[in-house]
This record gives structure tokens, sequence and C-alpha cells, in this order.
């Protein structure tokens, strides 16, 4: 069979398109091959460190490198020894060649509209290095790779040894005045225990006591570099006269947070001008007047004066208080008048201040108490409205300590009396004692302390009627007929008691009434029953009786 023309012609194209897919293969092969032979291994130029300077010193760890390198977009690496510590990339330094000074400038300042190229460069920022020596190089690392050689060593010493940058007032100053705070400005951040009295000392010439003074620390937040150390007087320094200040240094001196000591003692000296020193002394005060202790007037007067090194007493001013009750307004017046103080213990102080204004901190001061009347307690002897079978009788009294007494008996004049005040050979009858107490505070007691009693020594008499006085009965239970007098001067009879015949137990005390129920005792017989009266002043009579035949 013979083919058609086409397909040949169609067999003929696809070989040759298939010799061409191979050909173009074996093309990018060989660029290929070629390219790679021909590949950037040239490793770069070593970079250069310019700054800091070899064998520069830092004293707050903070390190900056600057250096140049050969290209654009080449990796600087920084070493410390094997110890990679930061890396950088070169960059076009540009610098501005022409500014804008446009409606901005007053809010932003200039803004730069061209610049010029001045070379290429790199910048490594460190910070906080440790306290010593460290030593540095740097490698360029280009796009393909390839490493430099080492740059040029730089050795930084970084030193964090407290150091004083700055004083004041100044070394050798003079004409000084009398009162400032002394200054110091170090290198280092201080730990705040090692600053005190005994590390910043200042001493008067021709002395070795240090000036009393208030050491602090202080940094700022917004300006971190300053670190002042201050000293603070107590008080005003003299006139015409040499101060040396002296900071500690070594193992028991000051020391930076890290712990280091500042290396030495650091001493400077000033002298203050001539000035008249300050008044700074407070005068004294003093109570010449006024009550001292209890008294009865309650508008009481105080006098007082006081005493100072510069200001006349004269022109010293005063001020008082009453019970704490806030200071009065100074005035040059010498005396206070007070009114309607109440009963109680009071508190007078009084100071004087001069004309530099101190204020005497020690207050005069007086304590006394108002006192405008007297009270009397008699606390024992007979008792209001008592009757008493005793011809004696004795009374204690009381008031306020320190208080002492008048005694009256039966409305005789009052004299002088100490407790207890005993009474003998009383008369029969009523009585009155009356005792008042004068105070300390010299008042009398208006209303005297009073008992009444009344004085019965005789015993009563009476009589005892068995069933109104029947031969017999044949019932043990018994109407008994009773009668008592109670002889003057009578305290009357108020009570009776009984007993059987045969018994010597009577019986508890009964009302008085002229008649009374009993009983017997059991068994016929002749009974007899007794009874003794009782009158108020517990005087008891003898014994009545009666008897009666028992048959049951």
């Amino acid at each position: 069979m013979v083919k058609p023309n086409y397909y040949f012609r169609v067999s003929t194209t696809f070989v040759v398109m298939a010799a061409g897919a191979v050909l173009a293969m074996l093309l990018l092969l060989g660029a290929r091959d070629a390219l790679a032979q021909e590949a950037d291994t040239t490793p770069p130029e070593a970079p250069t460190i310019d700054s800091p300077a070899n064998n520069s010193v830092s004293e707050n760890g903070d390190i900056d490198f600057f250096g140049h390198g050969q290209s654009v977009g080449d990796t600087i690496d920084l070493f410390e020894g094997e110890n990679k510590v930061g890396s950088a990339v070169v960059e076009e330094l540009w610098d501005c060649s022409e500014w804008s000074y446009d409606y901005d400038y007053y809010w932003f300042g200039p803004s730069c509209i061209s610049y010029t190229s001045y070379g290429f460069g790199w910048f490594i920022s460190l910070k906080g290095v440790a306290h010593g020596t460290h030593t540095y190089h740097a490698y360029a690392t280009d796009s393909n790779g390839n490493i430099s050689g080492p740059s040029n060593s730089v050795t930084v010493v970084v030193d964090r040894t407290p150091r004083v940058i700055e004083v004041k007032p100044l070394d050798g100053e003079t004409g000084l005045g009398s009162y400032f705070i002394l200054i110091t400005r170090l290198s280092q951040e201080m730990d705040p225990n090692t600053l005190t009295t005994s590390t910043f000392k200042l001493v008067k010439e021709g002395s070795t006591t240090p000036v009393d003074a208030t050491v602090s620390y202080y940094q700022s937040f917004y300006h971190p570099e300053w670190k002042e150390l201050e000293l603070s007087p107590w008080g005003y320094l003299e006139p015409n006269t040499k101060y040396t200040a002296t900071i500690k240094g070594g193992p028991d001196g000051v020391k930076s947070s890290l712990g280091i000591p500042l290396a030495e003692d650091y001493v400077w000296s000033f002298t203050t001008g001539n000035f008249t020193p300050p008044d700074t002394t407070a005068p004294d005060t003093s109570i010449t007047s006024g009550p001292n202790g209890p008294t009865n007037n309650s508008a009481p007067t105080f006098s007082f004066s006081g005493s100072d090194n510069v200001t006349n007493t004269a022109n010293l001013k005063y001020q008082y208080q009453l019970d704490s009750g806030g200071w009065s307004t100074a005035s040059t017046s010498t005396t206070a008048n007070l009114t309607g103080l109440s009963e109680g213990a009071h508190l007078f102080e009084v100071r004087a201040v001069d004309e530099a204004g101190n204020v005497d901190p020690t207050p005069a001061s007086r304590t006394w108490t108002v006192d405008v009347a007297a009270e009397t307690t008699i606390d024992s002897g007979p008792y209001e409205g008592s009757y008493v079978n005793s011809t004696s009788a004795s009374f204690s009294f009381s008031s306020e300590p320190g208080s002492t007494f008048q005694c009256s008996r039966d409305g005789s004049a009052f004299a002088a009396c100490t407790s207890p005040e005993s009474h003998s050979s009383l008369s029969q009858g009523s009585h009155t004692f009356r005792v008042r107490a004068t105070d300390t505070a010299g008042n009398t007691d208006t209303s005297p302390a009073s008992r009444s009693w009344f004085v019965d020594t005789v015993v009563p008499r009476g009589t005892i009627s068995i069933k109104d006085g029947a031969a017999s009965t044949s019932s043990r239970s018994v109407t008994l007929r009773l009668s008592a007098s109670d002889p003057s001067p009578a305290s009357g009879v108020d009570s009776m008691r009984f007993r059987n015949g045969g018994t010597t137990t009577w019986s508890s005390w009964f009302d008085y009434s002229p008649s009374h129920s009993w009983g017997l005792t059991a068994g016929a017989g002749t009974k007899t029953v007794y009874v003794k009266y009782r009158d108020r002043a517990y005087n008891i009579s003898a014994a009545a009786s009666d008897t009666i035949k028992f048959s049951p």
C-alpha cells in the first residue's frame, strides 16, 4: 500500500521539532555549566572599625561601633573573642545638602529636601557591657556568603568605678552664705545603703565632730545621667569659717549599685563669708503667777514672762492655750484672763515667740483644779432616826483629800474635829450630830452632813395572863393577855417572845400586841408560860409569867 505524502511531511516535521528540543536542552545545560564556572567566590574586603578608638574607656558600659565596608548590603558581624556580640548591614551614608524652613519649621524644625551620598558604612551599639577590658573585631559577609578576613582589633576598657564628676560648692570657693546644700554628681548609679552620714561628712575647721546633717541620693527620672549625692546641714553654718567635705572611698566607703567602691576619699573645702548668723535659738518661757493646785476661782489670771538670746524681753510675744484647745494669737501681753471655767482639772500652757519667729518648743505649763463646792459624807455611826441603848456614839466621815472638818452636837457651835469623832455619857433622849468639810480650795460645805438618833437605856416592864386568869383549862391552845410599858424616855415597846415552863428555848420575836395564841406543853398538870418585852432601843425586860392547870 502506498502511504499518502502528507503523512511524511507530518513525520518529517515531528522529527525536526524533536531534534530542536534536544538541541535547546543541550544549550541550557551548557549555559548552566558556564555560569557555574563564572560564580563569585571572592571574599569581601575586611571591614575597618573606625570608632571607638583603640584603648578607649567607657564608664557606663555602652559602646557604639562605627566602620566602613565595601558594598551596600554586606553584613558586618562584631565579635569579642569567638562570641558574636552584634550585627549590622552596610548602608549608603547620606548627608543633607539642602534644608527647608517652611511653615512646619515652628513645630517640627527644618526638613531636608536634598541629600548627598558620602560613602558606605555601618553602626553597632552595645549596651551594659560588663566592668573590665574587652577586645573586639569584625567580619564582613557578602551576598554570596563570602566571608572577609578580620578587621582591625579595638580594645575598650569598661570602668564602672564610681567617680566624682562635679561638686557644689566648688573646691576652694569662698564667701558662701549661712546655709546651702552640698551637691555631688557621680558617674555611676550608687547603692543608697552606702550613702550615709558615716561616708559623707562635713567638718568645721578645728573640729573633729561632723556637722549634723541628712545625706540623700537622687537620680532623675528624666535625666538618669544625673546621679546626685546631697548633704543637707540641719542648721546654719558659722560665718568666716572653713569647712571640709569628705566622701569616703575604699572598701568601707560609698559603692556603686554593682558594689564597686569609690577608689579613694574625695575631699574638698570651702569657706563661708562674713555674715550675721541667723537667730535659731528659741526663747524660754516661765509662769510667774496663777493658780497652782485646787482653787474655787473659776476665772483665774495667769502672768508669765520670757527671755531670749537676741530679742529684747519687751519685744517677745506670747501664745497661750487652755486644755489643749488651740493656741491664741501671739501678742506682747504678759497676762491671760480666763473666765467661765468648769469644775475639774485644767491645763494652762504658754510659749514665747521671738522676733526671728522661733517658738519655745517646751511651753511653760500649770495644772490645777477648779472646785467651787465641798461635800461631806458620814460613813459610819448611828443611822438616821435610829434608837440605841448606848450612851456612847462614834462617827466617821470623809470628803475630798486634804479637807479639814468641823463638828457640832445637839446644836452646839461647830468646832474643829477629825474622823472618827466619839461622844460618851450621852443623856437619854434625842441627839443630832453634824459635820462639815472645808476642802483645799477653801470651800466650806454649806449643807453639813447630819445624823439624828435616840438614846434609850431603860428596860420596858410588862405582865402576862393565861386565859384571862382562869385557874384551869382542858385545851392546850390558850389565849395570852399581854400588857407592857416603856418608862420615859420611851422608845416604845415593839416586840415580845415566849417560852413554856420546863424549857429554855424562847420563841422568835413577835410584834407587840395585847393578845397572842399559844400552845401549852402536853400532859396534864400545872403549866407556866413566860414572856419578855423589847423596846425599839433593844432594851429587853425581865421575864414575866403566869400559870394554869391543864386537865385534858
